[in-house]
């Protein structure tokens, strides 16, 4: 590990967040409809979803959490899971009182009224809800848990060529060197073809 000590004056830390995968408007509807129908079979490897980062980081723009003033977070896939088995984004279903697993959650922080997606798994239907009251609620622990496991790429950056008055333009362009690296998770469809075998 460089310590900034050791650094030379051209060069600096930075850390680069972990981007969502390039996906069109329909392959996204896609992936969510993957998502719900294979939900119950994503639950029952919870277990193996949690210890295996290129699972746990799977990441949809469809799965977030965020407000007004707040700011929003996608949700992977492990801290869904840790905040269904927390009983912490669960909630009932109005058409047949069965157990719906939110996967998406947004609003005002100060009116606390706030909309929720979820998934019945009696059902097998995705359940939209508004609700007045209660986002900080669920927000609080997902972007707790989110912040907690937020992959960052290290990154050493050396500044290039530079202009001096006395020399012309000075240095060489170096390129960045990657000194921590992030998990590349394998895409949605990957996972369920993997836990249906």
């Amino acid at each position: 590990m460089i310590d900034q000590e050791r650094l030379w004056e051209n060069q600096e830390i930075i850390y680069e967040e972990l981007t969502l995968p390039e996906e069109s408007d329909e392959q996204g509807k896609k992936n969510r409809q993957l998502f719900c129908e294979n939900l119950e079979l994503i639950l029952k490897n919870s277990g193996h979803i949690l210890k295996t980062p290129e699972y746990f980081y799977i990441r949809h723009e469809w799965s977030l959490v965020g407000g007004i003033y707040a700011g929003s977070k996608y949700i992977p896939l492990g801290v869904l899971i840790k905040l269904w088995q927390e009983d912490k984004w669960l909630d009932e279903c109005p058409s047949c009182a069965g157990k719906t697993y939110v996967f998406c959650a947004g609003g005002s922080p100060l009116s606390g009224s706030h909309y929720t997606n979820a998934v019945c798994t009696a059902c097998n239907e995705i359940v939209n809800r508004k609700k007045t009251s209660g986002l900080a609620a669920l927000m609080k622990p997902a972007f707790n848990l989110c912040k907690s496991h937020t992959q960052t790429r290290k990154i050493l950056r050396t500044r290039g060529p530079r202009f001096s008055w006395s020399k012309g333009l000075v240095g060489e362009k170096v390129p960045d060197q990657v000194l921590e690296d992030v998990v590349k998770p394998v895409s949605l469809g990957e996972l369920i073809d993997k836990l249906k075998r």
